[in-house]
């Protein structure tokens, strides 16, 4: 039976990530005059959220598929300042907490049993606290194959994203100082699986793994209708 057209869907998201460094502001002019040299390449950031949201798709086509969704994020991103030769940092702890925007399409070719997909994701992140704004592509290629248990995919994952970060150091015997950290990702390529079945009358299932670059994980319910 062919699928219809339009899906609503529930999903659930996680991933850790590292985020290299581009920029380090400290609101402190002498701290930040004796930051060294190479500063950015001494710290990373690392990014542990857990995402939960929603989504809206229509299949324009067999071939095409357009989709949007709103998410709220959580967790927390970690500036390991204490990285910093001579200092005496402590780790600097963002907040996490705020809205994702995604949007994408999904082209899909079958032949027969077997099929290729390629999804391109464009996510807006808004931050409440710590992750101040935020711009991630995502381009998804995968081959798969149908069985009469669901369908198997595996392919890979470009994901750039372009993160800003704000916070509060606390120096020793200077108190508090507003610092902000610019990062995009350490890491952009990744390997991913997935599988997808159908569960109840014009309900599917759908997940997925990454790994590599980095990890993730990503649970949709989607009704169809």
């Amino acid at each position: 039976m062919p699928l219809k057209a339009r899906g609503v869907g529930v999903e659930l998201y996680t991933q850790n990530q590292d985020v290299k460094i581009t920029d380090i502001v400290i609101k402190n002019p002498m701290v930040a005059a004796l930051l060294p040299a190479n500063a950015k390449d001494l710290v990373t950031i690392n990014n542990d959220l857990k995402m939960v949201g929603a989504k809206l798709d229509y299949q324009v086509n067999p071939h095409l598929t357009v989709f949007g969704g709103i998410s709220h994020v959580s967790g927390e991103s970690t500036a390991n300042l204490s990285a910093l030769p001579g200092f005496g940092l402590s780790d600097l702890v963002f907040d996490a907490d705020g809205t994702l925007y995604n949007a994408g399409a999904t082209l899909v070719k079958q032949q027969g049993r077997y099929f290729g997909a390629l999804t391109y994701i464009y996510t807006h992140a808004d931050g409440d606290a710590g992750i101040k704004d935020g711009a991630v592509n995502t381009l998804i290629p995968s081959v798969g194959v149908l069985t009469d248990v669901g369908a198997f995919n595996a392919g890979l994952i470009y994901q750039q994203a372009d993160l800003d970060y704000a916070g509060t150091l606390v120096l020793p015997g200077l108190g508090e100082v507003e610092t902000e950290v610019r990062g995009e990702t350490a890491d952009t390529l990744a390997y991913r699986v997935g599988y997808q079945t159908q569960v109840g009358r014009d309900l599917y299932l759908d997940a997925s793994a990454g790994f590599g670059g980095w990890e993730d994980a990503r649970l949709e319910l989607n009704q169809r209708f």
